[in-house]
């Protein structure tokens, strides 16, 4: 009897400690909470792994050093929350840097050169619009029925800012400060005392090469030419030497652009060695020294790959050496 009872009193033990048991196990409600709990925290894991590779994005594209955080400007989260670390050797190395800087493109970031090169772009696209749209109201206009003189009136009006925005846009210009230095271009380019150059050196060309007998017009015009250069060389403050160098081959560039648009009739006229001549002579009296026909042609190819005028060297050069 004493076994049975202590039987008995055993089962009646394991019989609580079950239900004990059971009283502990997690409800559905708590399971729920846990589960979201964990999931909110991967999901911030996961957004500071983002963040840290945006970061690392940014230093590469700048050429910066990313633990700096200079030029990021990422050493804050956007939303003030602090980042979330990432573990060791994550993102750290340079594959993986390389693997973000390709694949993830959603972390690219809008900077104010890439806007900035959007806008130039467009701008330069509606100049390019108009100026075919002059092209094609003038096909009837040739240099053979045009007479320049300094006594009156020019026989017709060209927009010459327009073309010289149209030159500063098209320009190459070292990459690594593009679009400074093309601001830099374009302002001075588009002044006043600018668009007189180009007026001027236009009309010089098409008299040294299309009205015979023009050579007491020729030197007039060069006369305002020299004041307007020493007044415009005098107001650039910086970046002398980029504009000095350049600038003569934009005012070339520019007046090919004018016979091109605005005398579209005589294209026949327009030839690889006519184009060369002009970057000569108008390279020639702007610099104020005597240039080589092979260099001017390289420079020409450099700074408007689009437009300098191709073909054989030897024969283009072998022209202007002959008209001079």
């Amino acid at each position: 009897a004493s076994a049975l009872g202590a039987t008995l009193d055993g089962d009646e033990v394991d019989a609580q400690l079950e239900k004990m048991l059971e009283d502990d196990k997690p409800t559905a409600d708590q399971r729920a909470a846990v589960s979201k709990e964990m999931t909110n925290l991967l999901v911030r894991r996961l957004d500071g792994l983002q963040r840290l590779a945006l970061v690392w994005q940014n230093a590469a594209d700048s050429d910066v050093d990313p633990h700096s955080m200079e030029r990021t400007g990422l050493a804050r989260d956007p939303r003030g929350e602090e980042e979330e670390s990432a573990p060791s050797g994550s993102v750290t190395g340079p594959e993986t840097r390389k693997r973000v800087k390709e694949d993830d493109s959603r972390f690219k970031m809008p900077t104010r050169d890439t806007e900035a090169t959007e806008k130039e772009l467009s701008a330069l696209e509606s100049l390019r619009r108009e100026l075919h749209a002059a092209e094609s109201s003038l096909m009837g206009r040739m240099v053979e029925n045009i007479v320049f003189s300094m006594d009156r009136a020019p026989p017709f009006n060209v927009p010459w800012k327009k073309i010289l925005r149209y030159t500063a846009l098209t320009m190459k210009v070292p990459a690594t400060r593009s679009n400074a230095l093309q601001k830099h271009l374009k302002f001075f380019c588009t002044k006043s005392v600018s668009c007189q150059i180009l007026r001027n050196m236009f009309w010089y060309i098409h008299c040294y090469s299309f009205q015979t007998g023009s050579e007491a017009t020729q030197d007039a015009i060069l006369g305002p030419v020299a004041s307007s250069m020493t007044s415009l060389l005098s107001m650039v403050k910086t970046n002398k030497e980029f504009f000095h160098t350049r600038f003569p081959y934009a005012i070339a560039f520019g007046v090919l652009q004018t016979f091109f648009y605005y005398v579209p009739g005589s294209r026949s006229h327009y030839t690889r060695a006519f184009r060369l001549q002009v970057y000569v002579v108008v390279c020639r009296l702007l610099f104020g020294f005597d240039v080589c026909a092979v260099t001017v042609l390289r420079t020409a190819e450099a700074y408007f790959p689009e437009e300098a005028p191709a073909g054989s060297e030897a024969a283009a050069a072998l022209s202007v050496a002959q008209r001079r």
